[in-house]
């Protein structure tokens, strides 16, 4: 049974703590700037009423184990699979794997170099972000770990609309799928600089779990820093 806490238990806090620590070593080793956290703001996040530290330890440990191949007792994560050379994509690979999800295609083929990659369940819960985005957003990892995503950002409502859609079509094929999503923008709710993205969708993978049943998702994305100024012109349908 997964665990909610209202207030910081120094066993779980400390294990979180750890892995943010390592995460962020990996991720500065790759120059990515993650942002950086201290321990009032980390004690911070377990008052927000989402805060699953089950569901965050379990995220904490696939990223981690994803980023430096090595499981937490000591094994070698897909060892004796065959793995891309391109760091991004054997990441990924590992974090499938870890959850027991298979790609029935190359994912070379649809992933490139600064592509932003998601990946989630059927249900919409996302278990898997690579660091890409962190090049450009302002929030920290526990930031988007431990709020909702419609806390976060804002988006013309016509897209949430058409990705709820068009997702649906992608589990129902189970084929990779090009989205007819128009370049939108995509805005920071809550953060201090109120960054925006200009954010296109370049496909929706579907990944399969040992049985053949389509119940997980890649969703790999383009997104570049964009002007304040241009927000409400071009924050309209095509």
């Amino acid at each position: 049974m997964e665990q909610s806490l209202s207030c910081p238990d120094s066993k779980i806090f400390h294990k979180i703590e750890k892995y943010l620590e390592r995460i962020s070593l990996e991720a500065h080793a790759r120059n990515i700037p993650l942002q950086a956290f201290n321990s009032t703001e980390l004690r911070a996040h377990f008052e927000y009423e989402s805060f699953n530290s089950g569901r965050i330890i379990n995220s904490l440990e696939v990223l981690l184990e994803a980023l430096t191949g090595e499981s937490k007792s000591g094994s070698i994560v897909g060892e004796g699979r065959v793995l891309s050379a391109n760091k991004e994509l054997a990441c990924l690979q590992r974090a499938i794997w870890k959850y027991g999800l298979r790609a029935k295609y190359e994912l070379s083929d649809y992933i490139s170099e600064g592509d932003v990659i998601e990946v989630y369940t059927a249900e919409n819960v996302q278990i898997y972000r690579n660091l890409a985005f962190f090049n450009l957003c302002s929030y920290s990892l526990m930031d988007v770990m431990t709020k909702e995503w419609y806390e976060l950002y804002e988006r013309p409502e016509f897209v949430t609309e058409l990705l709820i859609k068009q997702i649906g079509e992608l589990l129902q094929s189970g084929e990779p799928f090009y989205p007819k999503i128009p370049v939108h923008l995509m805005t920071e709710k809550v953060s201090k600089e109120k960054r925006a993205f200009t954010t296109s969708f370049k496909y929706f993978l579907p990944l399969h779990d040992l049985k053949g049943d389509c119940t997980a998702f890649i969703v790999v994305i383009r997104a570049e820093l964009h002007s304040q100024e241009s927000v409400t012109a071009e924050n309209r349908p095509l």
